[in-house]
């Protein structure tokens, strides 16, 4: 692996829906009150060869009384054989 190729992590948070007074529906009378949204994200991207790298990530996102945790893991393979690479190939899956 040549030297200027660094694993990678990262995290991060999101708020959605800052305007949550407002009043949003389907039908005719709104009465539904939009509830906050946080997301939590975090993953891992690491070189396996010069030409590939397997990334891993996470979210868990919270609205009201819900959430969903959605975590995987994918493979990319570099196509195009240059120092600044712009073609990738991905596989992987999520659940």
């Amino acid at each position: 692996m040549s030297e200027d190729l660094e694993n990678n992590f990262f995290a991060g948070i999101a708020y959605h829906h800052f305007n949550r007074n407002a009043k949003r529906s389907f039908y005719s009378n709104g009465v539904n009150q939009m509830t906050p949204r946080w997301v939590y994200s975090a993953g891992a991207k690491m070189f396996a060869m010069d030409n590939n790298y397997i990334t891993i990530l996470a979210d868990y996102t919270r609205q009201g009384p819900y959430s969903e945790i959605i975590a995987g893991a994918m493979i990319s393979y570099q196509l195009d054989d240059v120092e600044n690479p712009r073609d990738y190939l991905h596989g992987g899956g999520f659940m």
